[in-house]
């Protein structure tokens, strides 16, 4: 079912690496978003993003981690652009707001 609504989109930078140093700003948007995308970490270990995140998230919110290949191949960093706009388009049609939380 499609929201007459589309939820908002916003992107927050978490900081160099120490979970302390995530600002203000970007951690009230991490606590109102329904759904909270990150880059998926290597080998199935938590990225960089998600371990800073962690300690903020609640039960309710929707982890949505992205496959984002580190390759220098052209066409396989373009389908996962792709693939990781469609799913969080999915969430943004029901009306969710979604954050997407990146490292930096």
């Amino acid at each position: 079912m499609v929201s007459k609504d589309l939820g908002t989109l916003t992107g927050i930078g978490v900081g160099p690496g120490d979970p302390d140093l995530i600002t203000v700003k970007a951690l009230n948007a991490l606590t109102q978003a329904h759904v909270i995308a990150y880059p998926k970490g290597r080998n199935g270990l938590p990225g960089l993003a998600q371990s800073i995140i962690a300690k903020h998230l609640r039960p309710q919110q929707q982890p949505l981690p992205l496959e984002f290949p580190y390759v220098f191949d052209p066409e396989q960093l373009q389908q996962a652009w792709c693939q990781a706009a469609e799913q969080v388009w999915a969430r943004l049609v029901l009306g969710q707001d979604v954050v997407f939380a990146c490292e930096g």
